[in-house]
Order: C-alpha cells, then sequence, then structure tokens
C-alpha cells in the first residue's frame, strides 16, 4: 500500500474512527491495525458513521468486503444497501448477494408468517442461505422443502430436527 500521506482520504477516516472507538490511530498502512479499528467500529453505533467513511476510503477492495460483510447481518435493510454501495464494483457482488440473502432471513420472522417460498427458489439459495433458513425458520413448509430438497446431506437433517422439534413442542402444549 502507498504511504497513508499519498492516501489522506484513508488516513483522515482511520483517525476518525480510532477516535471513536477511544483507540491509537497507530499505523494507516497497516492494515491489520484498520481490520482491527474495523472490527472495533463494528461493535459501536457511534462508530459506524467514521467507519462508512473509512470502508470508502479502503484501499484493499477484499478488507473493505469482509467489513462490510461483518455489519450486514446487524443492519437494517436499507443500511446494507448503502454499505454495498461503498464497496468498488470489483468486489460488490458477493456482499450484494449476502445482503439479498439476510433480506430473505428478515421475511422469516415477519409478524404476518413468511411469504410461501417455492421450491424453485428454495433450491437456488446459497448452502448459507438454506442452513440458516433451516435453524430460523418455524415455517412447516419451508422446513418440509428444505428437509426433502435442501442442497446437503447437513442441510436436510438440520430442516427435519427443526421440524420435529416443532412438532415435539406443538404436542407438549
Amino acid at each position: 500500500m502507498e504511504h497513508p500521506d499519498d492516501q489522506p482520504e484513508l488516513a483522515a477516516a482511520v483517525r476518525e474512527l480510532a477516535a471513536a472507538v477511544s483507540e491509537p490511530a497507530g499505523d494507516a498502512a497497516d492494515e491489520h491495525r484498520r481490520w482491527e479499528l474495523y472490527q472495533r467500529g463494528a461493535d459501536l453505533s457511534s462508530a459506524r458513521p467514521a467507519l462508512a467513511r473509512a470502508i470508502a476510503a479502503e484501499p484493499v477492495p477484499s478488507l473493505a468486503s469482509a467489513v462490510v460483510v461483518m455489519l450486514l447481518p446487524d443492519a437494517d435493510p436499507e443500511e446494507r444497501l448503502r454499505l454495498v454501495a461503498l464497496l468498488p464494483s470489483s468486489v460488490r457482488r458477493f456482499a450484494l448477494d449476502r445482503a439479498r440473502e439476510l433480506a430473505v432471513l428478515d421475511t422469516l420472522h415477519r409478524p404476518d408468517g413468511p411469504p410461501g417460498f417455492t421450491a424453485d427458489e428454495v433450491v437456488t439459495w446459497s448452502d448459507w442461505l438454506q442452513r440458516r433458513a433451516a435453524e430460523a425458520s418455524a415455517d412447516p413448509r419451508l422446513l418440509t422443502l428444505l428437509a426433502d430438497q435442501g442442497r446437503t446431506k447437513r442441510i436436510r437433517s438440520l430442516a427435519a430436527a427443526t421440524l420435529r422439534e416443532q412438532h415435539r413442542r406443538t404436542e407438549e402444549r
């Protein structure tokens, strides 16, 4: 990486983030130090604006992507899209896919119940999304779909176990 003096936006963003997390900035050229600051910033909602500026200035695309993906689960849908937009287009795809997957998971907890997912939809989901849905869903239709057509044995077993647990709890009532 270039010296931070050659990247004033990055140096300023790292200093701002360090102040927001009450730590010394250290060497802004050290990507390991930046990663530590990014992790600390992720834990503090008050540091999020500074963290966003640091992500936008981050010269290592894979590091910026890792930070955004780390932040996505705790972000609301609009913030997820703003975070993904901070990334260079060369590394945006994975983060965008993860944001979409998280939006699907969000629907599993809607008060009116999840939408009726079709088998054609569910089989296109990533292993990550199928596993999370098998763990988080209370919808017997979705769990049955995953138990029957999940991509891996682990997913099918997990969905079947979640379904059995729901049946057990229902019978106890």
